[in-house]
């Protein structure tokens, strides 16, 4: 079966049980049986129709399939973040706020995509700002290593997220003052100096923070 086919045949199924019955069939797939790839692709394509129940279609199909298999996360992210119409962008970034609040490998996908110098500004910029509306659970050990590049992926990035976590955010910027790079160091002491303006517990905890001696804070590595 060619792709045109098989793709008018997946349409043909949204009309006939909906995309909610798809969904329920794709908790089903065991990806030793079936690649994942082979389910995830042509719900891939069909994000990009023109139409927009199509679109809705596939989103929810595509996100019901990343709850199951955490592994196809990469996948959706990438291709969500590749979308150049600024109406369906707003599509995908409020199905990937709801996604990545209870997904790790949704979180770790948008990183991992910040990160890659072969993404553009505007995929960057996207997962950006997507990760700014997550709350404290973008707040892993690989985030804050993200923030150690030798480059700027989006400028201000990082304080662009730790202000939108606000208080939440003393424990990325607690792990990022006392990180080994001196990168990460600085924009999380802008982070701290900056939010602790009007969030009293930052402004506490930086204060505590400049006071711990240098061979805790990584200092001395230097």
């Amino acid at each position: 079966m060619n792709t045109k086919t098989r793709n008018l045949w997946i349409v043909a199924l949204v009309f006939l049980v909906g995309a909610n019955g798809i969904a329920n069939a794709a908790h089903a797939v065991r990806p030793d049986s079936v690649p994942l790839t082979d389910v995830t692709a042509p719900w891939l394509d069909m994000l990009k129709s023109k139409d927009a129940a199509m679109r809705n279609a596939a989103g929810t199909i595509l996100v019901d399939i990343v709850r199951k298999h955490p592994a196809a996360a990469g996948d959706l992210v990438k291709c969500m973040a590749a979308e150049e119409n600024g109406d369906v962008l707003a599509e995908h970034e409020r199905r990937l706020v709801a996604l990545a609040k209870e997904s790790p490998a949704t979180v770790s996908a948008f990183i991992r995509l910040i990160k890659d110098k072969g993404t553009n500004y505007r995929a960057r910029n996207f997962g950006v700002k997507v990760l700014s509306q997550v709350g404290p659970v973008v707040g892993t050990s690989e985030f804050v290593d993200a923030m150690a590049e030798t480059y700027c992926p989006v400028p201000g990035a990082f304080l662009r997220i730790m202000r939108a976590l606000g208080k939440d955010a003393a424990p990325i910027l607690t792990t990022g003052f006392r990180h080994p790079n001196a990168n990460v160091r600085k924009w999380s002491t802008i982070g701290l100096r900056t939010i602790g303006r009007t969030e009293p517990t930052i402004q506490k905890l930086f204060e505590g923070l400049q006071a711990e001696p240098p061979t805790i804070i990584g200092r001395s590595q230097e």
